[in-house]
C-alpha cells in the first residue's frame, strides 16, 4: 500500500493534479501541504491530545487500565462476512463539513495555538476531501463512507508505526470490514454520527500524514511514530505495535 499511497502523493497536496497517479514513495514530502510544525512538539502532541474528545465520543479508553470497549475490540478479530456490505455511506453538506473543521481546529487550539493556526491555514487553502479521495481511491476507500475513512486512518497509522511497511494484498478490505463492525455500534450508527466521524477521520488522515512527512524531513520519525502509536493505543484502543495485517484485516501479532 505504501507504493500506491505514494503514487498519489500521500502528503496532502492534491492540488492542480499534483497527486496524479504515478510516482514517489508514500513517505515522500509534499511541497504544498506543509505542516512542518506538527512534527516538532512531542510528536504532534497537540493534535493527539485534541483527539480525546473524539475518542471519548466513540467510547474508546482515555486512560491506562480501562477495559477496551468498541471500537478497539472490533479490530481484535476478523469481521463477519456480512460486514463487507454494511451501508456506511453518508451525506456531508457544506455546513456540516465546515463545522467539523472548525471543531477540529478548536480542539487543537486548546493545546497549541500555533499548531491550530498551521492546520487552519492549510485546511483553508486545500480541499482535504479531494486530497483524501485522490490518495485512497485505488483501494476502494474514496467517497463519503464512514468505514472507508476509518479504515484509511487506521491503515495509515499502522504504516507509520511499522516504518512504512506496505500492507499485504486484501488487508485494506479486511480493515474496512472491521471498521464497519465498529461503526455499527448503537452509539455510532446514526447518519449524522457517520457523517461527522467520516469527515473527522479524513481530516485526521491528511493531518497525520502531513506530520509524518515533516517528521521524515526533520529526522524525527521515531518520535513521531511513538506519538502516533500512543494515540491509537490510548484513544482508539488499538495497539498497532502488537497488530499484524492480513487479508482479514488486523490480527494479533
Amino acid at each position: 500500500m505504501a507504493k500506491r499511497l505514494g503514487s498519489l502523493g500521500t502528503g496532502f497536496a492534491l492540488v492542480a493534479g499534483l497527486l496524479a497517479a504515478g510516482s514517489a514513495s508514500a513517505q515522500d514530502i509534499s511541497p504544498v501541504f506543509d505542516m512542518g510544525g506538527l512534527a516538532n512538539a512531542a510528536s504532534m502532541g497537540a493534535v493527539i491530545n485534541s483527539e480525546r474528545a473524539r475518542a471519548a465520543r466513540m467510547g474508546a479508553p482515555i486512560a491506562r487500565g480501562v477495559p477496551m470497549p468498541p471500537p478497539g475490540r472490533a479490530f481484535m478479530r476478523p469481521a463477519p462476512p456480512a460486514a463487507a456490505t454494511l451501508p456506511m455511506r453518508y451525506s456531508a453538506p457544506p455546513a456540516l463539513r465546515q463545522q467539523v473543521v472548525a471543531e477540529f481546529v478548536d480542539r487543537v487550539r486548546r493545546h497549541s495555538a500555533e499548531n491550530a493556526r498551521i492546520i487552519q491555514e492549510q485546511l483553508a487553502q486545500h480541499d482535504y476531501r479531494r486530497i483524501y479521495d485522490g490518495i485512497v481511491r485505488p483501494y476502494g476507500l474514496a467517497g463519503d463512507d464512514a468505514a472507508n475513512a476509518l479504515a484509511a486512518y487506521l491503515v495509515l497509522g499502522w504504516m507509520i508505526v511499522h516504518n512504512g511497511q506496505e500492507p499485504p494484498p486484501g488487508a485494506v478490505r479486511g480493515v474496512r470490514a472491521q471498521a464497519s463492525v465498529a461503526l455499527s455500534d448503537s452509539r455510532l450508527a446514526s447518519p449524522e454520527m457517520h457523517a461527522r466521524l467520516g469527515e473527522e477521520f479524513k481530516i485526521l488522515f491528511v493531518t497525520i500524514h502531513a506530520g509524518w512527512q515533516s517528521a521524515r524531513r526533520e529526522g524525527n520519525l521515531g518520535r513521531y511514530a511513538a506519538g502516533v502509536a500512543d494515540m491509537f493505543r490510548n484513544l482508539d484502543g488499538i495497539d498497532l505495535h502488537a497488530m499484524d495485517l492480513g487479508p482479514e484485516g488486523f490480527q494479533r501479532g
